[in-house]
């Protein structure tokens, strides 16, 4: 079978398909499905760096993690990601996990699966969840907690302690 001038080949899935004249005149008929054009789309906003490097989605995003609206929805850029280069859903109850802990990458090299605990722990042995002054409601600094030891060893009251620093005892 001979092509005409209407065949096309789907640069997102390789699919051919056939395109209308009147909607090539009209420069549609670019992808083989909705579906390929909001995979197109969305590629657009991924800054596709070296294999190792993280590819940062260069659109819209939330605390950090980039967002995509679909045609209902807006999903996380790496979810999306992970899903097309897998070829499946994400399964329930896990989650998409960064080894680079950059939420705004993309590279699905740098995603991995894995639960609550297992994203924990890996907070944790890089040493990456709030301590000290860097947790949000934080009342203390680390000069107030030296301060408060050495008067307390000093022999100053718990109760007058708490009052000056202006936390409970």
């Amino acid at each position: 079978q001979t092509r005409t001038e209407g065949d096309r080949k789907c640069g997102v899935c390789g699919k051919e398909y056939h395109v209308r004249p009147s909607a090539i005149k009209q420069g549609r008929g670019q992808f083989c499905s909705s579906a390929c054009r909001r995979i197109a789309r969305f590629w657009k906003h991924i800054a596709v760096a070296g294999e190792d490097e993280c590819w940062l989605w260069t659109g819209y995003k939330i605390r950090g993690y980039g967002k995509f609206r679909g045609i209902s929805n807006s999903r996380n850029a790496h979810r999306i990601v992970w899903e097309l280069h897998h070829g499946q859903s994400v399964p329930e109850g896990l989650f998409i996990c960064h080894i680079c802990d950059n939420p705004s990458c993309c590279n699905p090299a740098h995603l991995f699966l894995g639960t609550t605990q297992e994203n924990t722990a890996d907070m944790m042995r890089k040493d990456r969840q709030a301590k000290g002054e860097r947790i949000a409601c934080a009342k203390l600094t680390a000069d107030d907690v030296l301060k408060i030891r050495d008067l307390r060893a000093d022999g100053v009251s718990g109760t007058l302690l708490a009052d000056s620093f202006g936390v409970t005892p």
